[in-house]
């Protein structure tokens, strides 16, 4: 678990650093204009990955309890993103989103891996 959570924080920080600082380049493939407004929002974003990144990188020294919680936030957060993702794909909203996709299946995977052994693991003791 400690070598997913710091692969997850390491990802998390790219993604969070292009978004502050390359926010068009990201958008612009999958068809989006960005706008000002939208740089902004982005950047918000960007953010907030690399907080996430530094939550799980974090967690890797945590007791079980806190591993836990943050496996359980960071499965919610995938799953909330594939929703959306796939919602704007059927809408036409966005294009080219396959590695998006894969990425937030494979993220959700690993998450929930982790925290059904982590609470398994929790009920034993």
């Amino acid at each position: 678990m400690k070598i997913f959570l710091a692969i997850t924080a390491i990802i998390s920080w790219l993604f969070g650093i292009m978004l502050l600082f390359f926010a068009k380049d990201f958008y612009t493939p999958m068809g989006i204009e960005v706008t000002d407004q939208f740089n902004l929002i982005a950047q918000a974003e960007g953010a907030g990955l690399i907080g996430l990144g530094v939550f799980n990188w974090m967690a890797r020294n945590m007791n079980r309890y806190g591993q836990i919680s943050i496996l359980a936030g960071n499965l919610l957060t995938q799953a909330i993103s594939l929703v959306l993702l796939t919602r704007a794909i059927m809408l036409h909203i966005v294009s080219g989103t396959t590695s998006g996709i894969a990425t937030h299946v494979i993220f959700g995977a690993g998450f929930a891996w982790f925290l059904l052994r982590a609470m398994r693991n929790q009920n034993a003791v």
